[in-house]
């Protein structure tokens, strides 16, 4: 080793023992103060100042977006694509990062928010897209789907959060997801190329049947793309079309064919 050991698992690279790159604790300590006694420098008392390294690109507070691409996913999942007003370049996020969506009603005195999983791939594209589904009471996604449209013009946050997905690992990624917690899990394996050579990875994804089952074209393609994804389709109530072994795998619950 050359440097500071990284950690594979979380994407964070070796850091060189010296320079403005460096990790390098021994580097912060003030050796003009040792111990009388012990000589020793005092590295358990040593006031530092520490803070998140943000991306260059990312911004404070809410920035304008618009409308640019809907697509209806399933009948009550709705994927909503936005782009910057100013044209700037977006910044980087991790999968499984999310961002808070603001929308502006009309003839509404107020705005309305929430949060949301990006379920594009990460890396600095053109655009940010959320995935919705459709609660019938639910203000926020009845209007997602029955108001919104492509030119409208939203606000919305840089992407943050601490729920990521590790993009190096040793062991197997096993991911479970049910209805529209798909979203990171797409976002991930959307990033990954045909010569992915990580570790084994594992979906488990509970639906009612088909016509619920959001990404199913999708996760069809990245299956043949990926030879080492492995998707377990499960459904608690298929419908008549529904085949078993082909359309899903088991019924029921997701515990019962994963242990």
């Amino acid at each position: 080793m050359v440097g500071w050991q990284g950690c594979p698992d979380l994407n964070k690279p070796e850091l060189p023992i010296k320079g403005e790159e460096s990790s390098n604790y021994n580097l912060l300590i003030n050796y003009m103060a040792v111990d009388r006694i012990s000589g020793s420098a005092p590295l358990r008392t040593m006031r530092c100042s520490v803070r998140k390294v943000a991306d260059a690109l990312a911004w404070k507070g809410e920035r304008r977006f618009i409308v640019s691409d809907i697509v209806q996913e399933t009948p009550d999942v709705r994927s909503v694509s936005f782009i910057p007003v100013d044209g700037v370049q977006l910044p980087d996020w991790q999968a499984g990062q999310a961002v808070i969506l603001r929308v502006f009603p009309k003839g509404k005195p107020e705005s309305m928010c929430r949060a949301y999983t990006l379920s594009n791939a990460p890396g600095r594209k053109a655009c940010f897209t959320v995935s919705v589904k459709h609660q019938q009471q639910g203000e926020m996604s009845s209007f997602i789907h029955q108001n919104l449209q492509v030119g409208d013009e939203v606000a919305l946050t840089a992407p943050d959060g601490s729920f990521v997905i590790p993009t190096n690992s040793f062991a197997p990624v096993v991911m479970i997801a049910g209805g529209i917690g798909i979203t990171p899990f797409i976002s991930y394996l959307s990033s990954l190329d045909m010569t992915h050579e990580g570790p084994e990875l594992w979906l488990y994804y509970g639906n009612r049947n088909s016509q619920s089952h959001a990404f199913r074209k999708q996760l069809e393609i990245l299956s043949q793309r990926l030879p080492r994804l492995n998707i377990v389709n499960v459904y608690d109530n298929p419908r008549p079309g529904d085949e078993q072994g082909k359309s899903y795998q088991h019924t029921g619950m997701i515990h019962r064919c994963a242990y």
